[in-house]
């Protein structure tokens, strides 16, 4: 059981695999990002890589809307209602 109240929930290795080669590792758990999520966070991840210039802006997206989702509050019998509804008719 993961313990979403204990870090990290998201781990990032940087491996040296050669003098100018280096591997990427990161492991989370899928409950912590979903595949949206993810791949906004690739892209902006990517395009910082890219353009080392995108670094001075204050222009952190996901991240505004992960912590904006993470102090909303949740009201888990209508969300339970929608899903319930909206899976009603699947096998």
């Amino acid at each position: 059981k993961i313990d979403l109240n204990s870090p990290p929930l998201s781990r990032l290795y940087i491996i040296k695999k050669s003098e100018n080669m280096y591997e990427t590792l990161w492991s989370y758990d899928h409950i912590t990002i979903d595949g949206w999520s993810l791949s906004i966070m690739l892209k902006d991840l990517f395009d910082y890589y890219m353009d080392k210039s995108l670094l001075n802006k204050q222009d952190y997206r996901f991240f505004d809307f992960a912590l904006s989702q993470s102090q909303k509050k949740i009201n888990k019998s209508e969300e339970t209602h929608f899903w319930r509804s909206y899976l009603d008719d699947t096998d």
